[in-house]
């Protein structure tokens, strides 16, 4: 809803003025976000957690998170984070000091299909895509975009990323389509998430591709494109800026 859209908004404007601080070595600390999947290591509680990226490197935090986070074991979560070494670069196995769990964040669908119809089948109804702050990335798992739509029950929502074989892009760059479904969800109400795409299905059509183009239908404006990188790109931990 929007009450939780601008509450985001302010944890992450709050977290931009404290990448100005100084950690106890007197040196700047820089603060990151990363999509990471939850392990729980055998515990019921959250004294065991540690957090493993979409490039497999394992984020182990400095105090246990708050026990109002129920966590779920293989849980997709967004974190934000400083590193707790001196190098203050991320390694293969990091300590971090964990500032947020933002927990609003879904698996979406994939299809690959032929035709328009068929495309217009997966959902036509427009959704808002925000590129600033929460800037749509590609890590090696997954597409990740930041929604917006309109919805009373968001989960009865459904996106799915979507490839039509008569109309795939071109030698650079592969043509995808964002779909959304509301199943029949009508309201007023403004709602965000992120929304993760696997990319799997997509690889081998993105072998020699420079970049993924998503087609979409917004609620306001719309068809638009924007572009998201290859899977290839490496670590996808981001300074928040």
């Amino acid at each position: 809803m929007k009450t939780r859209f601008i509450t985001l908004l302010a944890a992450f404007a709050a977290l931009i003025g404290s990448v100005s601080c100084t950690n106890n070595s007197g040196k700047d600390e820089i603060i990151y976000y990363s999509f990471a999947t939850v392990n729980k290591n055998g515990a019921n509680d959250n004294s065991k957690l540690t957090y493993i990226t979409d490039d497999a490197r394992l984020l182990i935090p400095d105090s246990p998170a708050p026990a109002a986070f129920k966590a779920r074991e293989g849980q997709r979560v967004v974190l934000y984070f400083s590193i707790q070494k001196e190098e203050e670069e991320l390694t293969q196995t990091t300590q971090i000091k964990l500032y947020q769990i933002d927990t609003n964040v879904v698996i979406g669908n994939t299809a690959i299909v032929s035709g328009s119809e068929a495309l217009a089948d997966l959902g036509v109804e427009g959704v808002s895509v925000n590129t600033s702050p929460y800037t749509p990335q590609t890590t090696p798992k997954y597409f990740n975009i930041y929604v917006g739509f309109n919805a009373n029950k968001h989960e009865k929502h459904d996106f799915t990323l979507a490839l039509n074989t008569q109309d795939t892009g071109d030698e650079k760059e592969l043509k995808l389509t964002l779909a959304h479904k509301s199943n029949g969800d009508v309201s007023s109400l403004d709602y965000w998430q992120w929304v993760s795409f696997p990319v799997e299905p997509f690889l081998d059509r993105l072998e020699g591709k420079s970049r993924a183009a998503i087609n979409v239908k917004t609620r306001m404006n719309g068809n638009q494109v924007f572009y998201l990188a290859t899977p290839n790109s490496g670590s996808k931990c981001i300074q928040v800026k």
